[in-house]
């Protein structure tokens, strides 16, 4: 593997490469990241997906559900730093053609410890030990984002790059959201 950060070490294997189907970023977290994969994996792949977050648009909605285009408002800078990695792989798509999805998964829960799932409103932790659906709202605050399990991410990745639809699209993973991938209940 190559470190991320060192730009040259991470591009030049992947430009060399004979191509990929799909490449999937978990790790771009800014412009230069996203910048960076444009540059390594444009010449060679056959799909992009990209994972942002619902960080991206912040927590000021015009409307509920929130539609995947709905304009960028991130408050903190890790919202900033996604969104300007969305607006480079989608500026790719639109004046290079690069193939790209956006998934933006939002308060994703699995395989970490639970005290990490806290966040702003604990009771579907509740639900979830009692094998109980999960309350999704159209009520977009205290908590404007509905809690994902991790495989339902998981499986969007590849789903995605098997939608031509998809193509230079942003999707959330809500159902709070309007998105073409639900929220994983138990």
């Amino acid at each position: 593997g190559a470190d991320r950060t060192d730009r040259p070490a991470f591009e030049a294997p992947l430009q060399s490469a004979g191509g990929f189907d799909a490449v999937i970023d978990m790790l771009s977290f800014d412009a230069e990241d996203a910048a960076s994969l444009v540059r390594a994996v444009s010449a060679n792949v056959g799909h992009v997906v990209l994972c942002s977050t619902v960080v991206a648009l912040g927590v000021e909605f015009d409307t509920v559900p929130v539609p995947p285009e709905h304009p960028y408002r991130p408050w903190i800078p890790y919202g900033e730093g996604k969104r300007d990695a969305e607006l480079v792989v989608l500026d790719a798509h639109r004046d290079h053609g690069l193939p790209v999805t956006v998934i933006r998964p939002n308060y994703t829960y699995g395989r970490i410890p639970i005290v990490r799932q806290l966040g702003f409103d604990p009771t579907y932790i509740d639900r979830l030990r009692q094998g109980r659906p999960i309350l999704v709202s159209t009520y977009a605050w205290p908590q404007p984002w509905n809690p994902t399990d991790r495989r339902a991410v998981t499986n969007a990745c590849p789903g995605c790059r098997c939608v031509e639809a998809c193509l230079g699209q942003s999707n959330h993973s809500s159902p709070a959201q309007a998105g073409p991938w639900p929220a994983h209940q138990r």
